[in-house]
């Protein structure tokens, strides 16, 4: 028998690599025939937790007569613990701010140096007036002890006044060792009211901050 030979046509070079790459890429790529949509989505970074907002307080607002009142209370008990003989009053400004005073003999104890004392009781008294509105408004507050805060201011006028003389005459700044927020602000306003050629600046920190009167 005549065997034939079976002849094949020789493809391009270009083709026969086509071809293996196709078939590689067959071998090796898996198979995903599930459409795009169902495919499980990336997990999302989950955003942190916020703290819960405070509710808005519903506590009705002190008035300047319970305020009074609690006030009176709180100072008669102190005052009689203290041993100290002095009798409260309160008037109430315009502005609904309580004017406290406490009147009497031998008060020393509860002015204290520069009035260190008198202003613990000061804020002792707002501290009461906050806890008592359990979060509602309350009136403010001013606490004098035998006249002596009205005494210290007038005496703080003429140390300025003498002070701006200085300042004037030298060309250099002065220095007022000055304790409360409320004798500084004393300062700045009489300087800015009678000495606008001059200026006023705090320096330091409490309890030793210091107004300094200058030339600009």
């Amino acid at each position: 028998d005549r065997s034939r030979k079976r002849e094949t046509k020789p493809s391009s070079d270009t083709g026969a690599a086509d071809t293996s790459a196709n078939v590689e890429a067959d071998e090796t790529a898996p198979a995903d025939d599930s459409p795009q949509s169902d495919r499980p989505a990336k997990a999302e970074r989950a955003a942190p937790a916020r703290a819960p907002k405070k509710a808005p307080t519903d506590a009705p607002a002190l008035s300047a007569d319970d305020a009074s009142a609690d006030i009176t209370e709180f100072l008669d008990e102190f005052t009689r613990r203290f041993e100290v003989d002095a009798t409260t009053s309160i008037e109430v400004s315009d502005e609904g701010e309580l004017m406290v005073s406490l009147d009497g003999e031998q008060l020393g104890r509860l002015i204290g140096p520069r009035g260190g004392m008198m202003t613990a009781l000061e804020e002792l008294c707002r501290t009461r007036l906050q806890h008592r509105a359990a979060g509602g408004d309350r009136p403010r507050l001013r606490l004098d002890v035998g006249g002596y805060r009205e005494m210290r201011r007038e005496n703080l006028r003429v140390l300025v006044e003498e002070t701006v003389g200085g300042v004037r005459t030298t060309g250099q700044p002065h220095v007022i060792d000055v304790v409360t927020a409320s004798e500084r602000k004393v300062i700045h306003d009489y300087v800015a009211e009678n000495a606008d050629d001059l200026t006023t600046s705090s320096e330091g920190e409490d309890p030793v901050r210091r107004v300094v009167i200058s030339q600009p």
